[in-house]
């Protein structure tokens, strides 16, 4: 008699009984295997419990759960059977286990790549042949592979051999190397924007990313370029630079700054992503607020190194229902590096997301951050301190309106920030 049949059996004889005023619970549940797989690590599986009130529906459910947990960690062949011994008022659950043999990875093949050369996809794969075969394994490389941003489609077919191997096939659709997009919008701070971005995705046909981009709004002109290297000398190191000119038209001034910068970064333990950089920037600052007591120097020149952490265990990058997204920063200008703007910084940004009911969630945030000059004679200048208020900070003010203001009116920043949102 299979398991299905068993149960549906089962289950109409226990329907009859509790028409009648019984009631079952599960008095055992005894696991019976090939001892390949440690048994907690089995039991855990099981959604069932000494005591628990009968239902054949979970019955049913443990049975798929079981052979699907062996079927994903290489045995292809596990068979598992139920048997239920019933009295009027109890079930003894007996489930055996036929693992059979283990599955192995074999050989990985690649079909769509034209452009894209084999090696840099590869390299995404974090298993090797004779592995024990593990779904998960497939589907993290499937998600790594994704990651480059360079295909539209990716598949994977699995095929087994009498040799107990697992063959795969990762089949591919490559994206268009070089693109043009153009944005047209408005915001309430900017106003009108106006954006162009050219982008290869595979320069050099080393998947090296590099973008060109102008940004125009009423607020200010950028002009913009970026290199990206996710394998930096063959390593997990993600490489950027980044270069760019850009004239802003601030209350109380206009500033013209001129950036290069260079950064370092990669996955750590625990979901979170360190990061290593380094800019040189030279600020103009222009038609000045003469009520602004302490600018800074008119032209700086900003040579300073920044540690950042990030983690986020957010459940959507875009709609966050559940998890939390962590960010901090220590940055040191000046000193020995260079330059005539001389502070240390350190910032932390919080935010949590909960799920409440049904679709409706709830989401805080919290940030700090402080700035310390450390030569009196070059005071922080006003484009490094911390402005708050807005849209995109606390609703219901201006942008940058929450702080100090100079003689006329016009906001001077600050060097200590805390604040938070509900």
């Amino acid at each position: 008699m299979t398991s299905f049949t068993h149960i549906c059996l089962l289950t109409a004889i226990t329907t009859l009984l509790a028409a009648s005023g019984y009631s079952q619970t599960y008095n055992s549940i005894r696991i019976e295997h090939n001892n390949l797989l440690p048994q907690t690590l089995i039991e855990g599986i099981v959604p069932i419990k000494s005591g628990d009130s009968f239902d054949a529906v979970k019955s049913s459910f443990a049975h798929e759960s079981l052979l699907s947990f062996f079927q994903n960690r290489g045995f292809l062949e596990a068979k598992i059977t139920t048997q239920h011994i019933a009295t009027p008022a109890s079930v003894d659950l007996i489930i055996k286990i036929n693992e059979g043999p283990l599955y192995r990875l074999g050989s990985t093949r690649f079909e769509g790549l034209k452009k894209i050369r084999e090696r840099d996809v590869r390299r995404e794969l974090r298993y090797k042949p004779g592995d024990a075969y593990e779904r998960s394994l497939l589907f993290a490389a499937q998600s790594r592979i994704y990651g480059l941003g360079l295909f539209e489609d990716i598949g994977i077919r699995v095929s087994t051999t009498a040799a107990k191997t697992a063959e795969m096939t990762v089949a591919v659709k490559e994206k268009k190397a070089k693109s043009v997009k153009t944005g047209v919008g408005w915001g309430s701070v900017e106003s009108e924007r106006l954006s162009l971005r050219l982008k290869h995705i595979n320069f050099l046909r080393r998947t090296y990313n590099l973008n060109f981009n102008v940004t125009y709004s009423r607020l200010w002109l950028e002009y913009g370029a970026e290199f990206l290297n996710r394998r930096f000398f063959e390593t997990d190191i993600e490489h950027r630079l980044d270069a760019s000119w850009r004239t802003e038209n601030q209350p109380g001034y206009d500033i013209e700054k001129t950036l290069g910068r260079g950064s370092w970064g990669r996955a750590l333990r625990y979901k979170i992503r360190g990061t290593l950089a380094y800019k040189l920037e030279r600020s103009v600052l222009l038609n000045f607020d003469s009520g602004i007591n302490s600018p800074g120097n008119r032209e700086n020149v900003s040579s300073a190194i920044a540690l950042l952490g990030n983690r986020d265990t957010s459940n959507d990058p875009f709609f966050p229902t559940q998890g939390s997204v962590i960010q901090g920063r220590l940055e040191r200008s000046g000193g020995i590096l260079g330059g005539n703007v001389h502070f240390n910084r350190a910032s932390l940004d919080a935010s949590a997301y909960r799920s409440v009911w049904k679709k409706l969630s709830a989401a805080g945030s919290f940030h700090t951050g402080v700035i310390r000059q450390f030569l009196k004679s070059s005071p922080v200048p006003i484009n490094e301190r911390f402005f708050t208020g807005g849209a995109n900070s606390v609703r219901g003010y201006r942008e940058r309106g929450i702080g100090g203001v100079s003689s006329l009116g016009n906001p001077i920043g600050g060097n200590v920030l805390m604040g938070g949102n509900v």
